[in-house]
């Protein structure tokens, strides 16, 4: 069916969907053809290649614009081996990104219909050779999606230019880096570091220092003054923990070791995507609440205060230097007394 689908073959698609369909073989063949084709499309390339494609999928393929950013990039870099991602997308909005993104990917890597029906058939030998190694099939999902049976059609056109794939960035992940004591001193600072002056910055210090003596000592801080200067921290911390131009990946992890220690409903991509933004990337942030965004930004600040192990030179540094540079955006914090 999807063969006759690919090819626009309208007629035979309506008669295997009609009188030949096997529900649990096609609840096989099309996740395992798109995972595939993913891997093939952007296997060697950096995932904000991923993000480059997904916002042309969009906005340029039928019914595409019905899906959110976050889900087909979270899709589709589930298929890459990121897990976690695609695990934190309900099967019911995960199954239709497949099914149409599958489409636009075999467009993208401009396969003619003999080699899509070669990718079907890698399909089908992947999964003959998954229940040859359990040696009894097992039985099918029972919450598979509820997929719509309304007829994709390739557009026959390339949605991501060779120009645009980023090449794989493998070699530089690193681990987070420490910053302690004597590396905020190589940062040009002597002696003990200057204490946070506002009260938005007050109540981080107490926030990342687990401080709940302090915490009760802050007055009332405006929601607007938490904000800023919580961006503004978390801007500032990043490039510090991850290096200045980290991999998506290394971000991705941050934000998966954030949801596993702190909050399990934590949205990975929504973090994920904040963090890209603070150290300069264009992402798309609809959708992304203040809510959203002061969740985000407390907990990754607590996971990086975390692994500084509670560095106080280190915490009042970031905060400081946050504080600063709220102001010379030319707002004011309210001070502390």
């Amino acid at each position: 069916m999807l063969s006759a689908e690919l090819r626009g073959d309208e007629r035979e698609w309506h008669r295997i969907r009609d009188a030949e369909l096997s529900g649990d073989w096609w609840y096989e063949v099309m996740p395992v053809s798109f995972i595939l084709a993913a891997r093939r499309r952007f296997g060697e390339h950096d995932r904000r290649t991923v993000t480059h494609f997904v916002r042309r999928f969009l906005t340029a393929f039928p019914g595409a614009e019905a899906f959110t950013h976050r889900d087909a990039e979270a899709v589709i870099r589930g298929a890459l081996g990121e897990d976690w991602l695609l695990t934190a997308v309900d099967g019911e909005r995960a199954g239709p990104v497949m099914y149409a993104a599958l489409f636009a990917l075999i467009d993208d890597l401009r396969l003619t219909d003999e080699q899509a029906d070669e990718l079907l058939a890698d399909a089908e030998r992947e999964i003959a050779a998954a229940y040859r190694s359990v040696q009894t099939p097992p039985p099918g999902p029972a919450d598979a999606p509820a997929l719509t049976f309304g007829m994709h059609r390739r557009t026959r056109q390339q949605l991501l230019p060779d120009e645009g794939l980023l090449p794989s960035r493998l070699a530089a992940l690193r681990e987070p880096r420490g910053y302690h004591g004597d590396k905020a001193r190589k940062h040009g600072r002597r002696g003990r570091s200057p204490q946070p002056s506002t009260l938005a910055g007050r109540r981080l210090r107490a926030v990342l220092l687990r401080d709940p003596e302090e915490r009760a000592r802050v007055d009332e801080v405006s929601d607007t003054d938490l904000l800023r200067l919580y961006q503004a921290a978390f801007a500032t911390a990043l490039p510090i923990y991850l290096h200045p131009d980290p991999d998506v990946r290394e971000i991705a992890a941050l934000a998966k070791l954030t949801r596993d220690v702190f909050y399990q409903e934590l949205d990975l991509m929504k973090t994920e995507f904040l963090a890209r933004a603070a150290l300069g990337e264009v992402v798309p942030l609809e959708g992304i609440s203040n809510k959203d965004r002061y969740l985000s930004w407390t907990l990754a600040l607590t996971t990086i205060a975390d692994w500084w192990n509670s560095d106080t030179t280190a915490v009042d540094t970031v905060i400081t230097d946050a504080e600063k540079a709220v102001a010379e955006a030319g707002y004011n914090l309210a001070t502390a007394n």
